[in-house]
């Protein structure tokens, strides 16, 4: 579960494209010092973000706005909105997910058409639930989500499949007490980790379109946040951010991580290939330096993320091309801002005009597949908006 920083902000969605017109990071832009530790290999995870603080005494940022980018109107989207999670299986077609406000609100989920942002027709279990936590895809016609509510001072995991028509609900075995991820496969296998009455607590299940089949779960001390597959022998999974693991389709193994012992989880997984997965450790390693983790194949290596503020990154995605997207905590800066890894060096983007007063904020990010797009989840005092980023 989230905090937020500050209560009630209103939401917008972003769509991002490449990195034309942005500016250069204001700090060090030069190839940042990497350290490498050895191990094993791939896929998506949403998971949800920390909401940043806003620092009214902050100077604005040395870098412009992008000109790249617009701004679409989402009336879907209620002002007191939260996104956390979104998805998308291509250009017309994305979902966003989240709770319609994070005092008593109900869960929230929004489809993007090509031309507007709209509330689809859900099941009536979902009336009960106060959020979707986490939404994969393998398609237009393969959609899941994830939310929970409570019953009495418990939670209850519910999951949805949209297959193209209509949402319905999958129902969960009956011991399960928490969904705490959810990836696909490009096969269109969905991997859900959950939580369990039964010890060790956690466990992963796999839907193959008719029903669930259980496997077993590395225990981590810190529990796992985080799950990422690229096929069904090739799947990622995190603990706190000394413990990684790889399942083969037979067993775990667990990869030695670079990051210092803490304890802390990960705050964001992806593997955009099977010898490109990065991982976002809860913690910084300095007062204003995150670190992300990568791993090329062979070794896992640290990189130092610029900007950070007094929180971790929040969020990343894949380019399209190569780099990756990042969503820095933004307690000192004014305006939603985006770091794109590309080349080995980082690029300051600003997605709204900075200035004073000026509390925009990133929540959640996603690659439209097959474009070098984005969806995001900004927040901020001008209602909801949506924006779209173009390069020239």
């Amino acid at each position: 579960m989230l905090a937020a920083c500050w209560a009630a902000a209103p939401v917008a969605c972003l769509v991002v494209t490449g990195c034309s017109h942005a500016g250069s990071a204001g700090t060090d832009q030069t190839t940042p010092q990497v350290t490498a530790l050895g191990s094993p290999d791939d896929v998506e995870v949403s998971v949800r973000p920390l909401i940043a603080t806003y620092n009214p005494a902050s100077q604005a940022p040395p870098v412009p706005p992008s000109q790249d980018w617009r701004q679409v109107p989402s009336p879907a989207l209620p002002r007191d909105a939260q996104v956390y999670t979104i998805t998308a299986t291509g250009p017309a077609d994305a979902w966003a997910a989240g709770t319609t406000g994070l005092n008593d609100g109900q869960a929230l989920l929004v489809r993007w058409n090509g031309t507007s942002w709209t509330r689809p027709a859900l099941p009536a279990s979902t009336l009960g639930l106060s959020e979707f936590t986490s939404l994969a895809s393998a398609g237009p016609r393969n959609v899941w989500v994830s939310g929970v509510g409570t019953t009495g001072n418990r939670p209850n995991p519910h999951i949805y499949h949209f297959g193209g028509a209509r949402w319905d609900e999958v129902r969960l075995p009956s011991d399960v007490t928490g969904v705490e991820g959810i990836s696909m496969t490009p096969a269109g296998n969905l991997w859900t980790l959950i939580a369990t009455r039964a010890y060790p607590g956690e466990a992963l299940i796999r839907w193959n379109g008719r029903g669930w089949t259980r496997f077993p779960a590395p225990s981590p001390a810190g529990g796992i946040p985080a799950i990422a597959a690229v096929a069904d022998d090739d799947i990622w999974v995190t603990g706190w951010v000394s413990q990684i693991y790889h399942w083969n389709g037979e067993h775990w193994t667990p990869a030695a991580s670079p990051a210092p012992s803490s304890g802390e989880g990960m705050r964001a997984l992806i593997a955009p290939a099977h010898d490109d997965v990065w991982a976002a450790p809860g913690f910084n390693v300095g007062p204003a330096t995150a670190i992300l983790l990568h791993w090329k194949g062979r070794t896992w290596q640290t990189v130092p993320v610029p900007h950070a503020g007094s929180c971790p990154v929040t969020g990343i995605a894949p380019d399209g091309a190569g780099g990756i997207w990042v969503i820095p905590c933004q307690s000192n800066w004014l305006g939603a801002q985006y770091l794109h890894w590309q080349a080995d060096r980082w690029t300051d983007v600003y997605a709204s005009p900075p200035g004073p007063h000026r509390a925009e904020t990133a929540q959640a990010i996603a690659l439209v597949p097959g474009t070098q797009q984005l969806w995001s989840a900004d927040s901020g005092p001008d209602g909801e908006t949506l924006n779209l980023y173009t390069p020239r």
